[in-house]
């Protein structure tokens, strides 16, 4: 993927998830075991969040990091079933 696709993917999940009124919030690392009790909007909030740093990570050239975070948003979007993995795999796909 290039890095124009790759911000152009993070630019789509983002608006998504702003639609559906996510505010981009990191979620606060430092309690592990507090992540199974969290509402849904609060990790849609910390999605949002890491499309728009992904956004960054792009633009300064970090782009491995990018394509993780890329990947791990995708993973979250078909386990949430915002997406199948068909229309992940697409959104990927070289045009």
């Amino acid at each position: 993927m290039t890095p124009e696709k790759v911000a152009a993917g993070l630019k789509s999940y983002a608006s998504e998830l702003m639609a559906e009124g996510a505010v981009a919030e990191r979620l606060d690392h430092s309690d592990q075991a507090l992540y199974q009790d969290l509402p849904r909007s609060a990790v849609a909030n910390h999605m949002l969040f890491m499309c728009l740093a992904g956004i960054e990570l792009v633009r300064d050239g970090h782009l491995e990091k990018a394509f993780r975070w890329l990947g791990f948003i995708q993973g979250w979007m078909w386990a949430s079933g915002r997406h199948s993995i068909y229309e992940l795999k697409e959104h990927s796909r070289p045009r």
